[in-house]
This record gives C-alpha cells, sequence and structure tokens, in this order.
C-alpha cells in the first residue's frame, strides 16, 4: 500500500514532513514525495497526519480489567514481599476492553507491567495492543523486572500483618538482599556445576539473572524525590540498570537524575493527588526533563487514566512548557529506546515495522481522531 500526501511524523526531522509511504511484508520500504507505482493500492491522506503508533512504556492493561472488582484484578501477588519468577504475560486478558480503547488512541505498543504492591513484582513484557492470544502479541519477552518504593509496598505490608516492610528503609533492604542473594546463588550455581553434584533450581534467582548481566534492568516504581534517590543510589550500589517508573518529583531534582543517566517514565500527572507521595505532581515535570536532556517517556499507567487518554497528557505536558515535537517522541522513539525496541519501533523509517495512525488533525489538537491505524501493515481500525 501507498500512503499518500500526508503529513508525516519523522522523528529524526523532528518535524511534519508532507511525504508518501509505501509499505510491505509488514514494514515501511519508501518514504518519499510522489511514489508513483502502478498496481498497488493508494490512500490519498492529503490534509491528514499519519505518526508511528504510539508506545505506553508502563501499563496494567489486562491485567487489571475495566470495570470489574477483584474477579479480573491481576496486578499484584500479595502473598509475599517479593515475586520475581511471576511473568505479567500469566495474567494478561487481551480482550479486555481497554486494548481496544489503546488502539482508537493511536497506541499499537505497550508494556505491560505488574503493579507495585510488592519490592520486586515479576518480569514485564512489551506487547502489541492488537491480538486475542497473549503468544501472538509479545513483542519483547520478559524486558524488565518490576521493582517499587514507598508507600504502596508499605500499605501492602499491612496484609498479612506480620509481613514487612513496613518502612522504606525496610523495602532498600529487601531490594539489597535479593540482588546479592542472586549473585551468591549464581556462584552456587556455578560450583555445582563444576563439581557435577545436583542442583536444585530456584525460579525467583533464575527470573534475576538477567537483571545481574545487565541484560534487563530494573523498572522501580518510585514518586517522591528520596524514593528516587534511593532507586539511583541502589543501582550504583549493585550494579544494576534502572528505568524510574513515575517519577511524581523528578523535576525537584532533574540536575541529581541528569547526573545519573537513568531513564524515566513519567506519569499520572493526568490524575488526582490520590496520594501523599503525590502531593508535588505537575503537568510541568516532563517539560523540566526535557530542558535538563534526560531520557523520558510520558505514561498514562493505565488503569490510573483510561488507555485512549495518552495524547491527552502529552497535550497537558505541552500546554506546561513541554515542546510539541518533544512530547511525540515521548510517546514514539524515546519510549521505544527506553523499552529498547527502538531498532523497528517508535519511527517512522525504512525497514521499521509499518505501525502507525492516520489522524483527521494534529494528534494534539482535543478534536483529533484515528481514522485508521496499522500493526505491521495489518489494519487494525478503520477500513480502506
Amino acid at each position: 500500500m501507498i500512503f499518500k500526501n500526508a503529513n508525516v511524523f519523522l522523528s529524526d526531522k523532528n518535524a511534519f514532513v508532507k511525504t508518501d509511504i509505501e509499505i510491505k511484508d509488514g514494514k515501511i520500504i519508501t518514504i518519499e514525495e510522489n511514489i508513483n507505482k502502478s498496481g498497488i493500492k493508494i490512500i490519498d491522506c492529503s490534509g491528514k497526519y499519519i505518526l508511528p503508533g504510539f508506545i505506553d512504556a508502563h501499563s496494567h492493561a489486562g491485567l487489571i480489567e475495566e470495570g470489574i472488582r477483584w474477579e479480573g484484578d491481576d496486578m499484584n501477588e500479595a502473598s509475599r514481599n517479593t515475586t520475581p519468577a511471576l511473568r505479567s504475560i500469566d495474567g494478561i486478558k487481551p480482550t479486555d476492553s481497554s486494548f481496544n480503547e489503546y488502539i482508537e488512541a493511536g497506541v499499537t505498543t505497550i508494556s505491560v507491567d505488574q503493579g507495585s504492591a510488592n519490592v520486586v513484582g515479576g518480569l514485564c513484557s512489551v506487547i502489541s495492543t492488537h491480538g486475542i492470544v497473549i503468544d501472538d502479541m509479545i513483542i519483547k519477552l520478559n524486558s524488565a523486572m518490576k521493582c517499587a518504593l514507598g508507600e504502596n509496598p508499605k500499605n501492602a505490608s499491612a496484609s498479612p500483618a506480620s509481613r514487612k516492610p513496613f518502612t522504606r528503609m525496610a523495602i532498600a533492604e529487601i531490594l539489597r538482599e535479593t540482588i546479592l542473594n542472586t549473585r551468591i546463588y549464581i556462584e552456587k550455581k556455578e560450583y555445582f556445576k563444576k563439581s557435577g553434584d545436583y542442583f536444585e533450581l530456584n525460579f525467583d534467582y533464575e527470573a534475576l539473572i538477567p537483571v545481574i548481566e545487565n541484560k534487563i534492568p530494573l523498572k522501580i516504581h518510585a514518586h517522591r524525590a528520596d524514593d528516587i534517590m534511593t532507586a539511583i543510589r541502589l543501582s550504583k550500589e549493585l550494579d544494576v540498570k534502572i528505568i524510574i517508573v513515575n517519577a511524581t518529583e523528578a523535576h525537584l531534582i532533574a540536575d541529581y537524575i541528569k547526573k545519573s543517566n537513568v531513564s524515566i517514565i513519567n506519569g499520572i500527572s493526568f490524575s488526582g493527588k490520590i496520594k501523599y507521595e503525590t502531593i508535588n505532581e505537575s503537568f510541568e515535570t516532563a517539560s523540566v526533563l526535557s530542558k535538563n536532556n534526560i531520557d523520558f517517556a510520558i505514561t498514562i499507567n493505565h488503569s490510573l487514566m483510561p488507555s485512549y487518554s495518552l495524547n491527552m497528557a502529552v497535550m497537558l505536558a505541552c500546554r506546561h512548557g513541554l515542546d510539541e515535537i518533544e512530547g511525540l517522541k515521548s510517546i514514539t522513539i524515546n519510549a521505544a529506546k527506553i523499552l529498547g525496541i527502538d531498532s523497528f519501533k517508535g519511527k517512522i523509517a525504512l525497514t521499521y515495522d509499518a505501525d502507525f495512525a492516520i489522524w483527521d488533525k494534529h494528534p494534539l489538537d482535543i478534536m483529533a481522531k484515528t481514522e485508521m491505524v496499522l500493526i505491521k501493515g495489518d489494519i487494525v481500525r478503520g477500513q480502506l
């Protein structure tokens, strides 16, 4: 198919460019003006906007189902304070209505992560928003290890009442101990392998080995500035990669974050101040991160915000100082980079997956709607 005369968002040029796009076998194969080929379906996009499929870098879609109580809530396993071996893909319901709403809003890729009740919650995965079988939707399996600092793991300790953590000190201790015990486990495993003796596998430690080997990051939920700094401190101490999720008070310590060279997935500013540690949430946070050249993505942290609202979160950040181009990059190529999928997702470029949406207006216009959405060249919204 050839899509002609659209205003195409090219992040490499930091601009919308009027051009044509040709796709074949799920990939983008040509981007240039006036593509003229016979025998190929032509779609006139005059006056329309084509953007890469948006990416929500942190979501609970399908883990906590829409409009359902405990029956559809598989976001947190509260029986233990660390559950590294849990995989988000084992709890996702692909037919939940949130996925269709994501697609309607031009979102083609999401990272589905466990909640933040546990200090270590389990393995996240990056998936497509279209499909009915989760195995067919996986883009990057076990892409990060979800962890949490702050109020959430403290509150989760209330049931059972005897289970720690009760303090931020204990949360840090548990995370530190878990990583250090994994290193000891690896040494024992190697020793038994060389000796030829039987070694009993521990699934929790096995799940953490890619973290120790720096193949995947810890994806750490943290709102307050002190919790963000604890995450950074532990990262350096334990020699592990991290991504900070939410980072509500990141604007208060942007200079420290910049020095640490960690990435931020900033979110829920669109929601109310739902707990004390979000008291300083601000739509200006993204702008401060951008001005300090900190790698960041914007998330809606579904289900705290509805899955159709990702572009709205960017609109509000732009209203409060974020450059529009940087805003769009925060939910396309920057999000792809943070998730480690930027070699084939997140921008309109040659050889990239044909994941994009055709909008009737600029997507940061509150009245804008998607007319067509494609994932790997397949039309999942709209029709020819």
